[in-house]
């Protein structure tokens, strides 16, 4: 991610999600974009990569959705889907390599469904 037009994290992130053709993908900014530090950039890059091939090839989905909100307080990157899901238990074992590698103030979370959605949130500077 170059600091250039069409090189932010939301660029990359709409590129991504209409890269994906099973399921149509679909991309939503909310908020007022902003400049985060480029490892955290690379990083929700990187998960959001990741969760659409999880999606691709196991979710059996029909439709999936990449959100990137950005709040007052945080960055908030959501990647859901319609899909099956993983089997009982093994939403537990997937962890957030990304961001426990940038350290503790980047957290994933869990929505209703763990099995069809992966969420992770950040502090408003990305650090």
């Amino acid at each position: 991610l170059r600091r250039e037009p069409g090189r932010t994290l939301a660029d990359a992130l709409r590129r991504a999600a209409a890269g994906v053709v099973d399921p149509p993908t679909s991309f939503t900014l909310t908020g007022t974009p902003r400049e985060l530090p480029t490892a955290t950039e690379v990083g929700l890059l990187r998960i959001a990569q990741g969760a659409l091939g999880n999606v691709t090839e196991h979710a059996g989905a029909s439709q999936a959705w990449v959100e990137l909100a950005f709040t007052p307080d945080a960055v908030r990157l959501e990647v859901r889907d319609d899909g099956r899901g993983l089997p009982e238990g093994r939403g537990d074992a997937l962890r957030c390599h990304g961001c426990r590698r940038r350290g503790p103030s980047c957290r994933q979370g869990r929505r209703r469904d763990p099995r069809r959605r992966r969420r992770t949130e950040c502090p408003a500077d990305g650090r």
